[in-house]
């Protein structure tokens, strides 16, 4: 019997499984019955111990005729398969479960972690140099911005401009109401043209009346 201990995730393992299939359906290997077991499964995870399978794909060798084992390590081709296990198997050396090294213990998950960060250290630097320049830009924006909109980050100062600090504002003139009589200020009267109060007589100021009285006399009688 040809045994295929394998993993649902593992990538060999799914390359294979095609070739596998079809050395399972070739007629030419007669009683040689094919089988896969997999070893993620909790019933069959005994067998990983008792086979001292430590990587993905193992392909081991049952005879049948005996309680011997032979492990198949050559090219995973539907040819070398098939002589393998036609009588194959009986060129190479036996394969003893119990002289084999213990399998390694599945790496703990900062391990698995530290790996991660080894195969992507030089993406991880570059993206901390990016990240440094965004921040010192940054600073820089916030540096210049809080003096006050002193410079243009993009051009130098214009000539013209002068600081805060330095500005002078033109001086005020004092401001004095003028008085005014009849709508027209003081100071551009004549002392001559000062109005004086006009008495009048029957609506009429007296310094447009003639000099006869209402009766015909004048005021000399």
């Amino acid at each position: 019997m040809f045994v295929k201990f394998y993993a649902p995730w593992c990538g060999h393992c799914k390359k294979l499984s095609p070739v596998w299939d079809q050395l399972a359906a070739d007629p030419q290997l007669g009683d040689i019955r094919l089988g896969k077991v997999d070893l993620t499964s909790s019933k069959n995870r005994p067998l990983s111990k008792t086979y001292a399978v430590s990587a993905f794909p193992t392909l081991l060798f049952f005879p049948g005729q005996s309680e011997a084992i032979y492990k198949y390590s050559g090219p995973r081709t539907l040819d070398a398969l098939k002589t393998f296990a036609q009588g194959g198997f009986a060129d190479t050396e036996e394969y003893d479960p119990s002289k084999q090294p213990p399998p390694k213990p599945p790496p703990t998950f900062f391990e698995q972690i530290s790996k991660i960060f080894e195969k992507r250290k030089v993406l991880f630097g570059v993206l901390g140099l990016v990240m440094l320049v965004g921040a010192c830009f940054s600073i820089y924006g916030c540096l210049v911005g809080g003096a006050g909109g002193m410079y243009d980050i993009h051009g130098p100062p214009p000539t013209n401009w002068t600081p805060p600090a330095t500005r002078t504002l033109p001086a005020r003139t004092a401001f004095s109401p003028e008085r005014t009589f009849g709508n027209v200020p003081l100071s551009k009267q004549s002392p001559t043209s000062t109005p004086s109060p006009d008495r009048s007589f029957g609506n009429v100021p007296l310094s447009k009346q003639s000099a006869t009285t209402p009766s015909g006399k004048s005021h000399a009688d």
